[in-house]
């Protein structure tokens, strides 16, 4: 049996899957998604079950082939943390200790075309040391090993650029030193 998770109708997801990948369908609500219109994705780009997956697949697939340990990815547009990526402003993730070790140093990948091979590497390149990605002037990523654990991130991505926003406006953030985040990491 698949899990689906139910996310606001511009979320991409796509898990792994056997053989290839499951993708959500181009064009469609995801509040309204079923079996039927979720993409069965090789890995050499061929739809075993003939539906048109999103835009972003060749994103999905680069990162699904270069991360093995990675089961499921999310790619949406959170209002504040897409404003951040709009901006060409980083958020940092070492403010607080949930935020450092469940999402890591967040990466920024370059603005390239949504759902182009060259947005895909861009993605790809940033991703070899993190997995939360801003994408300039388009919206974010996370990869993760399970649908659930990619839905936390995204939760926390978007709570962290809140409080990201939050901290500008009031003050300037304290972040915490490489010997209190080695202390969390165990390190």
């Amino acid at each position: 049996m698949l899990l689906f998770v139910l996310f606001s109708e511009d979320t991409k997801q796509a898990l792994r899957h056997n053989e290839g990948y499951l993708i959500s369908q181009t064009c469609i609500d995801k509040s309204m998604i079923n079996a039927e219109n979720i993409s069965y994705m090789s890995f050499d780009d061929t739809s075993f079950n003939g539906v048109i997956p999103s835009s972003e697949y060749q994103m999905h697939r680069m990162l699904y082939q270069n991360k093995n340990e990675v089961n499921s990815i999310i790619h949406a547009h959170p209002p504040f943390a897409t404003s951040f990526a709009l901006s060409n402003q980083s958020i940092d993730s070492r403010i607080s200790s949930e935020m450092i070790r469940n999402l890591g140093d967040i990466a920024i990948a370059e603005y390239e075309k949504p759902g182009s091979i060259e947005l895909a590497e861009k993605v790809r390149e940033a991703a070899k040391n993190s997995n939360a990605i801003l994408m300039k002037n388009h919206g974010v990523v996370v990869l993760a090993e399970s649908i659930q654990k990619a839905y936390y991130m995204i939760e926390l991505l978007e709570q962290l650029a809140h409080m990201t926003y939050i901290i500008k406006s009031i003050g300037k953030s304290k972040v915490l030193t490489e010997s209190q985040i080695n202390l969390l990491i165990g390190v």
